[in-house]
């Protein structure tokens, strides 16, 4: 049985820390100086355009793997004992500490740190890597801050001058809030048996390798399409160390905050449910706040890939 005076006090330590790392996270987004940019040039068709340039190109790429390269991708439920898909989708949510990830049974926990888990190899570690530290970051930064905020921002605006009761609201925090939602909503994930470790890699990085080639052809659209500058892009070379720094810090002071939600949202939620999407809205706000304060997307991409980079670290050293 647990000690109740040291499960109150562990209690205690971690409220502590966690008020301690929202007042510093808060004060950090409140010193980021608040810097404006013209509407960008993109509108709703081009994110359905990128939207269906991802699945045309992951087709590709799973169909090249399968029929080119004889790579196994996805899962036979018969074989593996798993489900036939997995969420596609690379980021490593915070490490949910108990239970064994190593065993073939149905869990919440992120099929992409279950799979570095029950196969504890460098190799392994690599290809999440890749799938987690790389593609996820750039591909959800670019899309869900640059792309998807960046263009509420401007309907935000527009409707702001037609409708007097959105000017009460502080202006960006509709965009933020419901980018961050679809986030969260984006990574809700059930319990499901890991199954077949090699087809489950497979399948990431496939997902990773379509990420980035996706990433590419919007970039390429949109600057030919619009006309859009690096700075439409959220990109600035001379302010690069300056956002480097700010995406360092702002994972440092979140994560507590971060990993305290976690634990609670496990705690609340049915075994069945990844607490996952909880956490990540909390971690897309932070990232939304300081992309429409900046108007860069370096400060998110940096804080995307160190905090994924913590969880695979997490999962790489503690859940062995």
């Amino acid at each position: 049985m647990h000690d109740p005076a040291a499960t109150l006090s562990t209690i205690s330590l971690l409220v502590i820390w966690t008020a301690l790392s929202v007042l510093a996270g808060w004060r950090l987004l409140a010193r980021v100086p608040w810097e404006p940019r013209r509407p960008v040039p993109w509108n709703g068709l081009d994110l359905l355009l990128v939207l269906g340039a991802f699945e045309l190109l992951l087709g590709t790429v799973v169909f090249a793997a399968q029929w080119g390269l004889g790579i196994k991708v996805g899962m036979d439920p018969a074989a593996a004992g798993g489900t036939s898909r997995v969420s596609p989708d690379g980021n490593a949510g915070p490490v949910r500490l108990g239970g064994d990830p190593s065993a073939k049974e149905a869990t919440p926990m992120n099929p992409l740190l279950v799979a570095l888990v029950r196969r504890h190899q460098p190799g392994t570690l690599l290809l999440c890597c890749f799938a987690a530290i790389v593609a996820a970051p750039l591909a959800e930064e670019f899309f869900f801050r640059l792309l998807l905020q960046g263009w509420l921002e401007s309907v935000e605006g527009r409707w702001r001058k037609q409708f007097r009761p959105l000017r009460r609201l502080w202006p960006g925090l509709l965009p933020v809030l419901l980018v961050s939602a679809l986030f969260g909503a984006a990574h809700f994930r059930l319990a499901k048996e890991p199954g077949n470790v090699d087809a489950l890699l497979a399948q990431y990085v496939l997902i990773g390798v379509a990420e980035v080639l996706t990433v590419a052809f919007a970039v390429g659209y949109i600057r030919f399409r619009t006309g859009a500058t690096a700075a439409d892009l959220g990109f600035i070379r001379e302010k690069l160390p300056r956002d480097l720094a700010l995406g360092l810090a702002a994972v440092v002071l979140c994560v507590p905050l971060l990993f305290s939600v976690q634990w609670v949202a496990a705690s609340i939620l049915p075994k069945k449910d990844a607490a996952d999407p909880v956490t990540l809205f909390f971690f897309a706000a932070v990232m939304g706040i300081i992309y429409f304060r900046t108007h860069r997307i370096v400060p998110s991409i940096v804080m995307h890939v160190a905090f994924n980079a913590l969880n695979l670290a997490a999962a790489w050293y503690l859940l062995k």
